[in-house]
């Protein structure tokens, strides 16, 4: 599965390049108010040998040492984008980006560490762990990114309160419900065993 996982990041780094240069809407959408073009375009190499190369060879040779370059690589381009946001007061998007690749590539160097067996026993508990990430991710996908990107984009459009609005969020609640009850049934019938990354 890493090794899956690190092809997608070499391809999606590849094409997020592709489409800086060829639409200047997305070039645009990735600035940060009062940093030239040029030196948003300096990263380009850095990108292309320590994140897309790298994890392209990743992909196909198990080696642990490219896992924490690409990591570090990931990890200053993270910083440099907060730095960024914190001086111009823009360009939330790309650290939003970075700060995404940076925690995806902190799942793939440190999945060991990340998760561990659930006890079985602790059912209440693991409920409201589980309740509390649900609330999480879906906040963060459906709502945080969302608005990051439309923001960026000048696109920022509130749905309208209506009955499409209410039968949709009956959905998204009983399917969250679904995925709560399944995972309490996971872990009290299964010892929440995770599946392995390698």
């Amino acid at each position: 599965m890493k090794e899956t996982a690190y092809l997608l990041q070499a391809a999606l780094i590849g094409a997020w390049w592709a489409g800086l240069a060829f639409s200047p809407a997305f070039f645009s959408a990735f600035q940060f108010d009062g940093i030239s073009s040029t030196a948003f375009w300096a990263f380009f190499a850095p990108d292309i040998v320590l994140i897309a190369a790298l994890s392209a060879i990743r992909a196909y040779q198990k080696n642990a040492v490219i896992e924490y370059i690409i990591l570090g690589a990931f990890g200053y381009a993270a910083l440099y984008c907060c730095n960024a946001t914190m001086l111009t007061g823009s360009g939330y998007l790309p650290t939003g980006a970075m700060l995404i690749g940076l925690a995806y590539n902190v799942f793939l160097c440190c999945d060991k560490f990340v998760f561990r067996n659930a006890p079985a026993k602790n059912l209440v508990g693991n409920s409201i762990k589980t309740i509390v990430q649900i609330i999480c991710i879906w906040t963060i996908s459906l709502v945080g990114i969302p608005y990051v990107i439309l923001d960026a984009f000048g696109a920022v459009h509130f749905p309208n309160a209506g009955m499409r609005f209410g039968l949709a969020a009956t959905l998204f609640a009983c399917f969250s419900s679904l995925g709560l009850t399944s995972a309490y049934f996971m872990v009290r019938d299964g010892g929440g065993t995770p599946l392995p990354l390698d």
